[in-house]
């Protein structure tokens, strides 16, 4: 389930001086340049006035959704203003003041992480030029990227937000909301709209609001775009899952972090089956087995996550979590759930004892199926079932089926 995500981190990096200026000044720059002399904009700036410029000055505030931007330090934060601010026109071309690659390549990684939108400013070409009478500039080159080679990034992005409000007005009220059932909701559309599928669209959010497909990126970027339209601080996380790159999202739900991880909570047995909610509202314990956040790309970043220090249990609320393995719980709780049609149970468990004893007496020992045909009276149907269990997190579901 994991897909691997390029992050470019060869990126082509041109010192050469570039030898035609005017060339550079009249065809890259020419529609830009008169716009940045009207506005007194000297981008020229040396390196020392950058350092010495205080990080107050580009801080952004009223919008939760700058968790990596907080770990910029000043010179990162205004070269990720800088682009943000070009990016919103889709420029192929985007001219920066000088900067060195580690800190240019820091300030684009994070946002990109804080803004989903921003996908397609990943992969790009990177110049350092010199025009005529002028300081040293970098150029960023977009124009040979597949966004703008074989897409209309403008025409999507309004396919998309046109859907994406439609999700949010059907997730409920937009002010005095619970954030849980906010972000639950969000979650579970994502799930039950879209199937795991790998494809050239699948690392950015319109594989799943347009073509209802994605890997693990698309998920969690579109989880991610989600809660911030709904005023939910998100952001998108990359590490690695069992030994493999994987993105998945940290959440801030009340006055505490969550990890989530749509991609698996999508139960890839059968569209029909729910959405595993073990996925939602993560612990640092929760995922301490299988995630690993200490991987390459943060270490190189230097990346920190907040303490996930509890977990959120959906289970307590619809009356699928048990504390033990008790029979006659159990049994009053299949009750409660059998149907003549085929149907779903869920369990959850609070400890390893209770979730192996439930195993084996519903599974291996068949229990589940004695419970069905009691409480229905079915005594002599034939019977079958699927399921799914997660061993760390003590759940288990089934679906039973009439045959």
């Amino acid at each position: 389930m994991n897909e691997a995500i390029p992050r470019n981190e060869a990126i082509p990096r041109n010192e050469a001086i570039l030898k035609n200026d005017a060339i550079l000044k009249d065809v890259i720059f020419k529609s830009e340049e008169n716009a940045d002399e009207e506005k007194g904009i000297n981008i020229f700036e040396t390196i020392n006035e950058l350092v010495s410029s205080t990080a107050d000055v580009y801080d952004s505030t009223g919008r939760p959704d700058r968790f990596f931007y907080n770990q910029l330090n000043g010179i990162e934060k205004r070269a990720y203003i800088e682009i943000e601010e070009k990016a919103g026109s889709y420029s192929k071309y985007i001219k920066l003041f000088p900067i060195e690659f580690t800190p240019l390549r820091r300030a684009i990684e994070a946002l990109v992480c804080d803004n989903p939108e921003l996908y397609w400013l990943d992969s790009f070409d990177y110049y350092t030029a010199r025009p005529q009478k002028r300081g040293k500039i970098i150029l960023l080159d977009y124009s040979k990227q597949p966004a703008f080679t074989d897409r209309n990034l403008v025409e999507e992005q309004a396919l998309v937000d046109e859907k994406v409000q439609l999700i949010l007005e059907e997730s409920g009220p937009s002010q005095d909301f619970n954030v849980f059932d906010k972000a639950g909701f969000f979650y579970n559309w994502i799930i039950q709209n879209n199937y795991y599928e790998s494809y050239e669209r699948d690392q950015d959010y319109t594989s799943i609001f347009l073509d209802g497909k994605s890997v693990c990126s698309g998920y969690a970027r579109a989880f991610q775009y989600l809660c911030q339209r709904a005023g939910i601080e998100c952001a998108f996380v990359v590490g690695d899952n069992l030994g493999e790159s994987h993105a998945w999202n940290i959440v801030k739900l009340g006055d505490d972090y969550y990890w989530v991880d749509a991609t698996h909570g999508d139960v890839l047995l059968d569209e029909s089956w729910p959405s595993n909610y073990c996925m939602f509202g993560m612990s640092d314990m929760d995922i301490s087995e299988d995630y690993d956040l200490n991987s390459d790309r943060n270490i190189a970043y230097e990346f920190h996550f907040p303490e996930c220090s509890n977990s959120y249990n959906r289970y307590e609320e619809t009356g699928a979590y048990f504390q033990s393995y008790d029979f006659d719980t159990i049994y009053n709780y299949v009750a409660s759930c059998a149907s003549y049609d085929d149907f779903f149970l869920e369990f959850r468990f609070a400890s390893q004892d209770a979730y192996e004893a439930a195993f084996d007496e519903l599974i291996n020992q068949e229990y589940l199926f004695d419970m069905v045909r009691e409480e229905l009276g079915l005594y002599y149907e034939p019977i079958t079932y699927s399921y799914l269990a997660y061993d760390n997190l003590y759940y288990l579901a089934v679906e039973v089926i009439w045959e």
